[in-house]
């Protein structure tokens, strides 16, 4: 397509009305699509019709364009009506120009007002809604323009970069990038990765920024379009310090769980076992899988008594903790001693019912059998197993 036949689209279906009228006799040459829809004249009425008659303030603009004293004639913004053919007014955002290439001819273009007012309408709201999501945002927020200069910030932004004071807008960009940058522990690894950021790219970015001052910042930016044209980038700052450092405590957590030279076991209220690490599983037989869902008590002897087990729920109850020793029966069915301590967990905010039971155990029956065979020799004669004078 060639770009006169893409003028004369642009022409025929804009929504811009457009007149070309003759300067001499002011009578209408020629008149565009949206000239007959939005006046209700058909092609052949509005052809050699007098300007005038649609627009009588035409006359006047002349007459001002007259008084500039040979400057070009091109009047912008001025509202003016327009007759349509039903007898109507429309008012209009009228310009005239006199081409340069046709100085005998007058270009007249119109907009309806209410065309504007719904556009600036729209564009008001969208403006409002786009400072609210950027004053609401947890992010801090910087918009760029198709050419890279900062458009907007948020608060937010200011918070997490620390700066104390806001920028006047359009800021200098290249030196508020440089303020960031100076706060990096590494600026020149993040100055070559600015270089690989293509403001006009539709790709999306993502990187962890590590900052002098200890912090971890998440960057994030992605492209803006209108009507599928590139119209800049967003970028989101998140200051992720906290999340970094209680990742790092539960991976210290989990490693002390897993290594830990003492059986643990975690239940829920009712008992029922939540979890439990390789320790648990070597004293007892268990499996971490075949344990989870069960209760405690499938490591049961029949040692101890209903009595026993009573005084042990009662001191949870009462204390919120029990310890002790007990007699439990391996996997394999094997009877053995271990010590073991309860803590009930409850939570930090009420003094409601435990919500899980942490156990710690250890398994300590070569102990008690070196202890039993003590006893045993203090009390009973080595060769002939008959009790001494101290039993």
């Amino acid at each position: 397509m060639t770009s006169d036949n893409a003028q004369e689209l642009l022409l025929e279906y804009g929504n811009e009305i457009v007149l070309i009228v003759d300067l001499a006799t002011q009578s209408i040459r020629a008149a565009n699509g949206a000239a007959t829809h939005r006046l209700g004249y058909a092609q052949n009425e509005l052809l050699d019709q007098p300007i005038t008659d649609i627009d009588h303030a035409f006359v006047e603009t002349l007459r001002l364009a007259n008084n500039r004293q040979g400057r070009a004639l091109n009047t912008h913004n001025a509202e003016v009506p327009f007759l349509c053919a039903s007898g109507e007014r429309l008012l209009v955002s009228r310009s005239i120009v006199q081409p340069a290439t046709h100085s005998d001819l007058l270009v007249v273009s119109a907009i309806p007002v209410d065309c504007l007012r719904r556009a600036e309408k729209t564009s008001a709201s969208i403006g409002a809604q786009l400072e609210a999501i950027l004053k609401a945002s947890a992010d801090g927020i910087l918009l760029l323009d198709e050419n890279g200069a900062i458009t907007s910030m948020n608060r937010q932004f200011l918070r997490v970069w620390q700066i104390p004071e806001e920028p006047r807008l359009p800021a200098d960009s290249t030196a508020v990038f440089e303020l960031l940058v100076s706060r990096m522990r590494n600026a020149d690894a993040y100055r070559q990765r600015m270089t690989e950021i293509r403001y006009d790219s539709d790709e999306d970015t993502h990187d962890l920024l590590t900052l002098n001052d200890g912090r971890f910042i998440e960057c994030r930016s992605r492209p803006v379009t209108l009507d599928r044209r590139f119209a800049g980038r967003v970028f989101f700052f998140t200051d992720i310090s906290q999340n970094a450092a209680s990742d790092s405590h539960l991976k210290l957590t989990a490693n002390v769980f897993s290594h830990a030279n003492e059986g643990i076991v975690i239940t829920n209220s009712t008992g029922k076992i939540i979890d439990v690490n390789a320790t648990f599983s070597r004293i007892t037989g268990y499996t971490r899988e075949e344990a989870i869902g069960q209760n405690p008590r499938i490591l049961k002897s029949g040692q101890h008594d209903d009595d026993f087990y009573q005084a042990m729920w009662h001191s949870l109850t009462a204390r919120g903790y029990w310890q002790g020793e007990v007699w439990n029966r391996h996997k394999s069915g094997r009877i053995y001693a271990q010590r073991l301590s309860i803590t009930a967990i409850r939570d930090a905010d009420t003094a409601g019912a435990p919500l899980h039971y942490v156990a710690f155990t250890s398994d300590v029956t070569e102990s008690k059998m070196q202890q039993q065979q003590l006893e045993r020799m203090a009390h009973y004669d080595a060769l002939t197993g008959i009790p001494t004078r101290v039993l």
